[in-house]
Parts: C-alpha cells; sequence; structure tokens
C-alpha cells in the first residue's frame, strides 16, 4: 500500500514466543541425571560451563561451555553429565511461529553473556515456583514482554548466524543407542518385548537396557512407550481415530492405549486430537 509517496513494507514475523514454562540456571553434580521426557513446547539448553551430554531423539551430542541446542515440540531429550560437574541454562515455552531447528550451536562470549544477562533480569520481573514461571510481579507487565522481545532477539540472533553444526556424538555405545532407537522406530506397529528388541539389535537385554538407561534415563520398555505415545500424538492430529491408531501401534486393547497416552501427556486421546 502507498501513503502519497511512501511504499509499506511488510515485516514478516519469524518468531513469537506467546507464554513460558520453565526458565532456570543451575549447576548439577557428574552424577545427576535429567529423567528423559517428551512434550508439545519447545526447550532450549544452553550449557554455561562444563560439558553435558544431550539426547536428542536418536542425535546425541556432547556441548561444552558455550553451545546450546533447542529441542522442538514432541521431541525425547535427556541431559547428562558428559565430564565432571556442569552448568545450564533451560528455558521452555511455547510459541506460535518459530522456525524449524536441528543441531548444535556456537555461541560468542557476549552472546553466552547475553543469555545469562536476559535470565538475570527475568528474575526480576517474573515470579517462580521452583524451576516453573507461575506469573509476572505487579506492574511489570511492560518489562515482561520487553524480556520475552529480548529473548525472542538472542534466538533470532544465532540461528541467523553460521555456528551451527549437524554432526552428532560417535562415540560406540553412542551408536549403539541409535542403533536401538532405530530399531524401535521400525517396529512401532508391533507389540516388542525387550528380549525381541535386544534380538534385533544383536545385543543382549542387559546391554540393551544399559545403553538406553545411558543416554535416556528410562528402561527400553519405558522409551520404546514413549515413542509410540510420540507417533500416537502425530497420527491423532492428522484425524485417525483412538482406536485405529491404538491398534495401529501394535495396543491390543484400545483403553489401555489410552491409559498410557494420558499418563505421558497429561489429556486423554480425544481430547488431543481436538487440540
Amino acid at each position: 500500500m502507498k501513503y502519497n509517496n511512501w511504499e509499506e513494507c511488510p515485516i514478516a514475523e519469524v518468531l513469537q514466543i506467546d507464554s513460558l514454562f520453565t526458565w532456570f540456571r543451575n549447576k548439577f553434580s557428574s552424577g545427576y541425571k535429567f529423567g528423559g521426557e517428551v512434550h508439545d513446547f519447545i526447550e532450549v539448553v544452553c550449557v554455561m560451563s562444563g560439558s553435558a551430554g544431550i539426547t536428542a531423539d536418536k542425535d546425541v551430542h556432547i556441548l561444552t561451555a558455550g553451545q546450546m541446542v533447542i529441542h522442538e515440540p514432541n521431541e525425547f531429550h535427556n541431559i547428562w553429565a558428559a565430564d565432571g560437574e556442569y552448568e545450564v541454562l533451560i528455558c521452555t515455552f511455547k510459541a506460535s511461529k518459530f522456525p524449524r531447528i536441528s543441531g548444535v550451536y556456537s555461541l560468542y562470549p557476549d552472546e553466552l553473556k547475553e543469555w545469562g544477562d536476559i535470565f538475570t533480569v527475568a528474575k526480576q520481573i517474573f515470579t517462580f515456583e521452583g524451576i516453573g514461571v507461575s506469573g509476572i510481579l505487579d506492574g511489570k507487565t511492560a518489562q515482561a514482554s520487553a524480556v520475552v522481545k529480548r529473548l525472542e532477539s538472542a534466538l533470532i540472533r544465532i540461528m541467523d548466524a553460521d555456528g551451527v553444526s549437524k554432526q552428532s556424538y560417535k562415540g560406540g555405545s553412542a551408536q549403539n543407542y541409535i542403533k536401538i532407537v532405530t530399531e524401535m522406530e521400525n517396529n512401532l506397529s508391533a507389540a516388542r518385548t525387550s528380549e525381541q528388541l535386544a534380538e534385533l539389535c544383536n545385543m543382549s537385554v542387559s546391554s540393551l537396557e544399559k545403553t538406553v538407561r545411558k543416554y535416556a534415563n528410562a528402561g527400553a520398555m519405558e522409551l520404546f512407550n514413549i515413542m509410540k505415545i510420540k507417533r500416537a500424538s502425530e497420527l491423532l492430529q492428522a484425524g485417525n481415530s483412538v482406536k485405529d491408531v491404538a491398534y495401529s501401534l501394535g495396543y491390543a486393547n484400545p483403553y489401555y492405549f489410552s491409559t498410557s497416552f494420558k499418563k505421558h501427556t497429561g489429556v486423554s486421546p480425544s481430547k488431543w486430537a481436538r487440540r
């Protein structure tokens, strides 16, 4: 549209954060592990010091200070100590606009400092319950919007840079983990046991369980079921019925599927399909 002699230049919004879930910075000992999880919102993990192992679906990364990974919604992920104590800054949020991303981002020192500064400001604006963002302090609504815009700008800055690596960790046990997850993906329509999965991977059951526990902090059958639930959420949103989804993923009983789905997602399959 023209206004006298001026031409209008539309600006497309490429990233828009709508709500926050958690935001925290903490140090963890070498023995501490997060529980592997899946959720339908975005998670940013930035290593502030030390080194941390990151599992993202079937990718395994080793991040050192100044590196970051972004987990997309419904991506299974876990974090664990790679070598001694480590410090991470983690923020989770929902975004109505967010570019598809993958890989490990390397931050310049000023970018890493910016992430720490943003969180310091956020602690003076939001209220927290543990690591969860529970609300905004009275009279701080404008400041809350400003700090979220600052967060968006920091994300856009690193996504627009060339410091992203697509390479994953290639250690021997990591390769075994990738093989296990690949076999699980190939058998989502079947009702496999841990013994059957171990046989498909040419591994013993104990090796299977040990490897999955290391990278997913879950049992093999627990991870297999999480992967089924993740696939179920996609099929339900595509318009498939609860019964069809249950049978297509190897569940003999749709009621058991519904119970398992609600346990992992917090909502019933039918309610998920209406989202």
